[in-house]
């Protein structure tokens, strides 16, 4: 962010001032400590109440996949224009805003045309804030010469504990608060987000062509992995709540489900640096991708909640491993002024394309044979690991002793703000 930029928050805004006089691992370790933890206080509980409020499993898939929607055909062409014109934290703030206030018109929606509205404007928002608040935060541990696992591990921490205190919460007073207190949470957090750094290069005006990805084979393998794991993800990702209650489960459990797996994520999110400068890149990923498999596997044959609780963990390990690695590594093969597209497209890729087309499937497939469904999933991993490691001649860099230093020096070609 410019020094005008930010002069301007903080006249606007002068509660942030304490903000701005920490390090810049602060500002990233608050975003996500901020967003995730407010996220964790619906998103778990999102689909069961929605099916508690009369729509079969099937629907619930096709309004799941509303956001990978969005992720798709609108997402990475606002993200396009944002690195093109240096605006990637003020449009960070408005989406964090659209959400608030979709969160609250969803408490206030009467009828299924008033919630699917309030639903695809919470989609919407929501498609825009991952990939421009990871591309933020990746770039800033680029060019300051963090870790980015150690700032983005605070989310995964604040996440699990809103969750467990969400379940708790919302199993003794129903899940229709969730929205107006998620809501205004958002609209008070979203200011906070205008002292990051905007990061102005020389390049913030270049193009993005989607033929130039076709030149760079390390980004081909890491975008497919991406695919891959997504797949995976949005076949069974929209039922783990619906699951656990078909078992037996309550919403403290359900929530304690969430919470389990994000804090799972944290040792994997802190050493992922260590491990992809022991492994490789590709190595890191092998490992996640495995961790995945494991516990996605161990989903399908669990018949008791408190089973699925204990096989949750080794899906938070992989995802926690797998989701920093193809961050940093995309950051690293991204020129600066392409960084929020290409998060954008991975983010399509993960969470957008792949459920899309999956969680409706997936849906169906779980009314039909419920758990086992989970095997699907275990397979997409296992195939996402090994299209890793078969690409690790592109993936990994000469140097595994620092694979996060030519991201660094990269960055540093322009200057600080």
């Amino acid at each position: 962010m410019n020094r005008l930029t930010r002069h301007h928050t903080l006249r606007i805004f002068p509660w942030l001032g304490w903000l701005t006089r920490y390090s810049p691992h602060i500002w990233g370790s608050w975003y996500y400590l901020g967003f995730w933890g407010i996220v964790g206080a619906y998103i778990g509980f999102l689909n069961v109440y929605l099916v508690g409020a009369g729509f079969p499993a099937s629907l619930v898939g096709l309004m799941s996949a509303l956001s990978p929607l969005m992720m798709l055909v609108f997402a990475p062409f606002v993200a396009a224009w944002a690195d093109r014109h240096a605006r990637r934290v003020p449009l960070l703030g408005w989406a964090l805003v659209a959400m608030g206030i979709a969160l609250l018109a969803l408490f206030f929606a009467k009828g299924l045309v008033a919630l699917s509205v309030a639903y695809f404007a919470l989609a919407t928002a929501y498609s825009l804030v991952l990939p421009l608040g990871d591309g933020l935060i990746a770039r800033l541990a680029a060019h300051h010469g963090l870790e980015y696992g150690r700032m983005r591990l605070w989310g995964s921490f604040s996440f699990a504990l809103v969750s467990v205190g969400g379940g708790w919460l919302w199993d003794r007073i129903g899940y229709a608060p969730m929205f107006p207190l998620a809501g205004l949470l958002l609209l008070l957090f979203a200011p906070s987000v205008l002292v990051l750094e905007e990061g102005h290069t020389t390049a913030a005006r270049e193009r993005f062509r989607l033929q130039s990805l076709w030149r760079d084979r390390g980004l081909l393998i890491i975008l497919l992995v991406s695919l891959l794991v997504g797949l995976g993800l949005g076949l069974t990702d929209p039922f783990l709540g619906l699951s656990l209650k078909r078992l037996g489960g309550d919403a403290f459990q359900i929530g304690l489900l969430f919470a389990v797996m994000a804090l799972a994520e944290l040792p994997t999110m802190r050493l992922e640096h260590t491990l992809a400068r022991r492994l490789g890149n590709s190595g890191a990923l092998l490992l996640g991708c495995g961790l995945f498999t494991l516990g996605y596997g161990l989903f399908a044959l669990v018949r008791r909640p408190e089973a699925m609780i204990l096989a949750s963990v080794f899906v938070g390990l992989g995802f926690g491993l797998v989701f920093v690695a193809t961050v940093r590594v995309v950051d690293t093969l991204a020129s600066a002024g392409r960084v929020s597209t290409l998060q954008s497209v991975r983010n399509a890729l993960t969470f957008g394309i792949t459920p899309l087309l999956a969680s409706p499937l997936g849906g169906l497939v779980f009314e039909h044979v419920g758990q086992w469904v989970y095997a699907l999933t275990a397979g997409c991993m296992a195939l996402a690991g090994w299209t890793a490691w078969a690409g690790r001649g592109s993936l990994d860099p000469r140097d595994q002793s620092a694979p996060s230093e030519p991201l660094t020096a990269r960055a540093l070609e322009s200057p600080k703000p």
